[in-house]
Parts: structure tokens; sequence; C-alpha cells
């Protein structure tokens, strides 16, 4: 199942804390790239529509009293799957929300054409959760970024703005201690450390560290160019002074919010994370 698009969509695959808003930053100063740009650029419209496919499809998700009848009463509130026994249709069987969500994405690509402000290949980027990306990704004619950072830093950068916000988030439990969530923290990133320790740069998908992003922003402006086929990028928009980006900082420069762990991180929790993953590290080339 295919759709032809002269948008393409693209999915930015990493975890909260690892540069995705400054990487989305870059992205909005071309206008080949056609994105809400409301700060932090998390208005995921294209994992609405997924979620909206598997909601419609899912025979179970019934809100009360939606049947047949209360379909067509103007006044029900509420909406629930497709209401008729049938043995096939367009809402009915497994492959079903892949063409609901075909259908709704081919419409937002109208969209996307009509309010765009120049012509030639458009392309739509989203911060996507990890679940969805896996199941969309052989579905649209897709191009992923993923961002890598050391794990080390992004654990004191969560620490630090979760303090700095007043709540926790992150996956960073209320009342969790830093040595509880530390090991919580190891299981949910060792699947994704193992997939970029195997993964190889191609037509599809390109690896982008936060590192580079911070130390040599021009060298990998350039990688991303290529991967696109674009080379508009402003680097005045993306060197801009901008209050939102200011607000999610957690170290006073760039520089500094890199290996930050060594002087921020208890030994303690540094213990943990180097036992359970300090050989993943090293080999994707974080020094220990």
């Amino acid at each position: 199942m295919s759709t032809d698009s002269s948008v393409t969509p693209v999915q930015l695959i990493t975890f909260g804390r690892c540069g995705s808003t400054f990487l989305m930053h870059i992205l909005a100063s071309s206008d080949r790239f056609r994105f809400n740009r409301t700060h932090p650029y998390e208005v995921r419209e294209l994992a609405y529509m997924y979620r909206v496919a598997q909601y419609l499809c899912d025979g179970t998700a019934k809100p009360e009293g939606w049947n047949q009848l209360s379909m067509t009463i103007p006044s029900f509130e509420g909406i629930g799957p497709f209401p008729f026994h049938v043995p096939e249709g367009f809402f009915v069987g497994e492959d079903a929300w892949k063409r609901v969500l075909l259908g709704l994405w081919q419409g937002f690509v109208e969209y996307v054409q009509q309010t765009a402000p120049v012509d030639g290949a458009l392309f739509y980027a989203e911060k996507m959760p990890h679940d969805i990306a896996a199941e969309i990704r052989n579905l649209l004619p897709m191009k992923d970024l993923f961002l890598l950072r050391d794990i080390r830093d992004e654990f004191v950068s969560i620490r630090e703005f979760n303090a700095k916000r007043g709540f926790s988030a992150f996956g960073w439990l209320d009342g969790e201690s830093e040595i509880d969530f530390a090991h919580r923290f190891c299981g949910m990133r060792e699947t994704f450390l193992d997939a970029m320790l195997r993964f190889e740069d191609n037509e599809q998908r390109l690896l982008l560290r936060y590192e580079a992003l911070m130390n040599d922003l021009e060298r990998q402006l350039d990688r991303i160019g290529a991967f696109f086929g674009i080379d508009d990028f402003c680097m005045d928009h993306i060197r801009e002074t901008n209050h939102h980006l200011e607000r999610h900082r957690t170290a006073p420069s760039d520089a500094a919010s890199i290996e930050r762990w060594r002087n921020e991180l208890d030994p303690a929790v540094l213990d943990i994370i180097h036992t359970r993953l300090g050989d993943r590290l090293e080999r994707l080339g974080y020094p220990i």
C-alpha cells in the first residue's frame, strides 16, 4: 500500500532533551519545510491522523450509545468506529486504518501544496513518537532523521529542566529518586542505543548527533541539506536569539551542555549508567 506525494513526510526520532526543538528550528528556517512553527514545534498532525485512523477502525473503542442509529442523529455527542457489522469495506479489515490514514494524508498534502510559498519539493517534519514512527515508516514515502545525544548529558538535562519548570516530565515520575529513575532510564534507552549501533545512513534516513550540531553547525547543515536536496537553510534565522529556545536551556552555553555529566552527575547514578550501558556508549564513541 503506497501513495504518491510531492510532500515528503519527515519523522524526527529521538528523546526529549536531545536537541529536537533546535533541529526543528533549523528545518523551520527553510521555506521547503511546511509545519506549524508554534514553539516547541510539537503540533503533531501526522501522529494525530494515525491515532484517528486507528480509532475509527478499532471496533472495540465505542463511546456509550454509539451505533448505526445514533450515527444519524445530529444531536448525538461523540463518534466511534464504523458501526456496521459487514465482512469487508473501506473501514473494515486489518489494513483499514492504513487506508484511512492514506486518505487523511492525501488531503493534508493538498492543503500544504496550496499554502506553500514556494514551488518544487516540499517536506513536512514532525517530532514523532517512536511507536508511531515504526508503524507508518513503510506506509508513506518517509524520510527519517535520528538524533542522538550522550545519555548522561540527557539525564542531567532532564533533571535540570524538570527543576526549572517545577514538575516531573520525560519519564521521571513524581517523587522518584535519581537512583530509581536511573535504573528505569537505562531500560528505556537500551533498544534505541542498540539500533544506533547498527545504524547506516541512506537515502531514507540520516543520523545526527547533538554534539555535532552544537560544535560544528555549518557542517551538519551541509549534511542535512544534502540529505533533502535543498540549500536554503537560513543561518540568520537559526542563529537569532529566540526567547523560546532560551527557555529550553539548562546550560549557560552550547559548549557547556556537552560532557556536563562529568561535573553534574551523581557518582552513584553514573555507576548505574556505566554498568548498564557503558559498553554501548563506548562503541558509539562516547568516552567513559
